[in-house]
């Protein structure tokens, strides 16, 4: 799991990016915050990987996550 590379795109007044936010730091979890409502550059990245505007988008390796969607993170980082 040390390996995977975590990005995390967010913005300051979503709740869902926060709820994720926590979930990693939680699990003490290292990963990259990209927020979409401070840089537009990220705004128009995570649109270009996910395929839409809404977030949290996770994105763990190769894996696309819209949502905090907890299952779907944890099965892409092997936890039970």
């Amino acid at each position: 799991m040390a390996d995977k590379k975590i990005i995390v795109y967010s913005a300051e007044w979503c709740p869902w990016c926060h709820k994720a936010i926590d979930f990693f730091k939680a699990k003490k979890i290292p990963f990259e915050v990209r927020d979409v409502g401070a840089d537009q550059k990220y705004a128009a990245e995570v649109q270009q990987v996910s395929g839409q505007t809404g977030i949290p988008v996770v994105v763990i390796d190769k894996d696309v996550i819209i949502g905090f969607n907890q299952p779907a993170i944890k099965k892409a980082l092997g936890l039970p």
